[in-house]
């Protein structure tokens, strides 16, 4: 089993190289071509805060996860600053984060949306695009934004004061969860945490990882971890480049898998989101942003 899984991510890499040098001198489209839609909503232009959260979801995790992200970070900081992107959102959860932007002064809140049509993708693949194209939305964001930005899955909660956050990111310019030892480009890093400093050469990481996924995602190319594979593959040919680029491995004292005491973000993963101890916290959380 094993040589078959190794063979296997071998070819992902073979794959995805292929793909790399044949989109470079194509000019895309496909059965399975995504456009990636204007989007709508508040884009902040320079802001004044040492972090920008940032999340997407479609409507379905929104539903779930979207009040108890938003109620950690209430929660854990004086003046949270977080943009909320949303893919084909329900009508009253946009009014929802209206509300909650005018109503709560401790939260300076934004958020966008896009309707998009999947219907070239099989239902089962289309979350391919949502966590995929967030990095395209990130990107944008970031560069309005003119800050230092923390993109999260929606699934997370901030269970420490930010200023323990603050602390770990202030000297960095890139920060992931990674996971170098492991064998295949797909499974390098854990795409639901990436911090990107406002600085020249981490804002050309984010654009370029937006550029690429875009064209990826235009072609009808939306490949499984397609996220991870892209961000990872940026990231190091941007590291061979810029010899004095600061980069931060995150672990499990900041992001927290396994709900500790010590951890400042829980981050649940696939069978952990039905752990009791995080499903309590989350509950609460969500009462903190009605």
């Amino acid at each position: 089993m094993k040589v078959i899984k190794y063979a296997r991510k071998c070819w992902m890499y073979l794959y995805y190289i292929w793909l790399k040098i044949w989109l470079s001198i194509t000019p895309g489209g496909g059965r399975r071509a995504i456009h990636i839609p204007d989007i709508a909503g508040q884009v902040p232009v320079g802001l004044d805060t040492p972090l920008l959260f940032f999340a997407a979801a479609d409507n379905r995790y929104f539903e779930k996860y979207g009040r108890s992200f938003l109620g950690s970070l209430i929660e854990h900081q004086n003046v949270p600053c977080v943009h909320i992107h949303l893919f084909n959102p329900q009508a009253d959860q946009l009014d929802y984060l209206q509300r909650l932007a005018g109503s709560d002064q401790r939260l300076r809140l934004s958020f966008t949306w896009e309707d998009v049509d999947l219907q070239p993708l099989p239902e089962a693949r289309r979350g391919r695009y949502y966590y995929s194209v967030r990095f395209v939305r990130m990107a944008h964001i970031a560069r309005q934004a003119a800050a230092n930005c923390l993109c999260l899955d929606i699934d997370v909660l901030l269970v420490r004061p930010v200023e323990e956050l603050l602390a770990v990111l202030h000297d960095c310019d890139i920060a992931f969860y990674p996971r170098f030892e492991r064998f295949g480009i797909d499974t390098k890093l854990l795409a639901g945490t990436l911090f990107v400093h406002h600085a020249p050469a981490p804002g050309r990481l984010l654009s370029n990882i937006a550029t690429r996924i875009s064209r990826f995602v235009t072609s009808g190319f939306v490949l499984n971890k397609l996220d991870q594979i892209v961000i990872y593959d940026e990231f190091r040919k941007l590291r061979k480049q810029e010899a004095d680029l600061r980069f931060k491995a995150l672990d499990q004292q900041v992001i927290d898998t396994q709900f500790t005491d010590t951890g400042i973000i829980w981050y649940p993963k696939g069978q952990s989101k039905n752990d009791s101890l995080y499903e309590d916290e989350r509950r609460r959380y969500s009462t903190l942003a009605k």
